[in-house]
């Protein structure tokens, strides 16, 4: 510990060194402290305990995805939104875009339930929107595991 307080002022120090402006690079060297505490870090964060996805886990369990491909690039989040509530509920919808901000053709929009995905598949699937076939197709739940089961490599 004594060996750490020594190289902490040591290091202090030789930052103090170089805070003047004859230095160049260095000035205010020691505006970034290392051995400052940092409140942000300390905070309790009120999301812990409760896995990534919040309290909201069990609620997205039952929700599908359905991807849409072939899509034009006019199509906006709202036309999707207003095509498939005529079908059934929706309950997000968005467009991907690529580093350019232009759509790529492809959307994702989600669904209370699989019976409301299939719904709209089944009604708009290789219908044409804008002059266009679209394709759609149900994305796979993901596993959304915590922990993995260890299996000891111990002979007994």
């Amino acid at each position: 510990m004594r060996d750490l307080k020594k190289y902490r002022d040591e290091h202090r120090r030789r930052k103090n060194n170089y805070n003047n402006k004859s230095h160049g690079k260095y000035y205010n060297y020691n505006k970034h402290d290392d051995y400052k505490t940092n409140n942000q870090h300390n905070r309790i964060n009120k999301y812990r305990g409760k896995g990534s996805y919040g309290s909201n886990y069990e609620e997205r369990n039952n929700e599908i995805r359905v991807k849409i491909s072939n899509l034009d690039y006019t199509i906006s989040k709202n036309d999707l939104m207003e095509l498939f509530s005529n079908v059934c509920k929706v309950v997000n919808a968005w467009i991907n875009y690529d580093h350019t901000d232009r759509s790529n053709g492809t959307a994702v929009c989600v669904f209370e339930n699989i019976n409301d995905a299939q719904k709209a598949i089944d009604k708009y699937d290789g219908s044409e929107i804008e002059g266009l076939s679209i394709k759609m197709e149900i994305l796979h739940k993901r596993n959304y595991t915590y922990k993995k089961k260890y299996k000891s490599r111990c002979p007994w």
